[in-house]
């Protein structure tokens, strides 16, 4: 793929996803997920809820899968479990069901590995734009902190949907995802890939935007 710009020659406000200061932008993450080499997509066609699977590797993926429908407040969930094959170098669907138009305010589709190790991220599909909708405030949680000297990583949980998860420490931190949504009750684990000195877990603030 090719796409204008990587970086910023100059300081300004581009359309870059890394700036002139070599920090990442929020599109920065948002461009790391969409060039994932194992990826699933949810699109709607007509009445129809549609999960693409994308694997770009050379071997072949099995992967479980939770997929339907949750509320933003986790409270209500509909979903089934399936488990799908992704071939070599493949692009194809491999679910799909039908999707009520009439709960697109209340919640969103999903679709999610059940075995959460970070190299397939969930997928969902948000029908409403986000000024026609009511979304609770989330609450994070950062538990179990690790620093074994080599690698510095900590598990980011939420008790509702949560959008744009990040952390605004660019100046002491990078991590591995920044600004991704999280499901009720999803768990995440983040790792921080590169810490300057003074850097502490204590000063970490998680927030999202709704």
């Amino acid at each position: 793929s090719l796409f204008w710009m990587y970086n910023d020659c100059w300081g300004e406000i581009g359309w870059s996803i890394v700036d002139y200061y070599l920090k990442r932008k929020p599109s920065y993450y948002f461009v790391k997920r969409a060039f994932a080499p194992l990826k699933l997509i949810m699109r709607r066609e007509g009445s129809l809820v549609r999960v693409l699977g994308a694997n770009d590797t050379l071997g072949t993926v099995q992967l479980e899968l939770e997929y339907g429908f949750v509320s933003y407040d986790g409270k209500h969930k509909d979903c089934k479990h399936a488990t799908v094959v992704l071939k070599p170098n493949s692009r194809s669907i491999v679910i799909e069901f039908v999707g009520n138009n009439d709960r697109a305010a209340d919640g969103l589709y999903y679709v999610k590995p059940l075995m959460c190790d970070n190299k397939v991220l969930p997928a969902v599909l948000r029908e409403k734009p986000f000024r026609q909708i009511q979304i609770p405030s989330a609450k994070l949680t950062v538990t179990d902190f690790q620093n074994n000297h080599r690698t510095m990583k900590f598990t980011i949980s939420s008790d509702k949907f949560a959008h744009a998860v990040h952390f605004n420490m660019q100046d002491k931190a990078v991590f591995s995802d920044e600004y991704f949504d999280m499901l009720p009750g999803e768990s995440r684990e983040i790792v921080i890939c590169n810490s300057k000195s003074g850097f502490n877990i204590d000063e970490l603030e998680v927030r999202s935007l709704v």
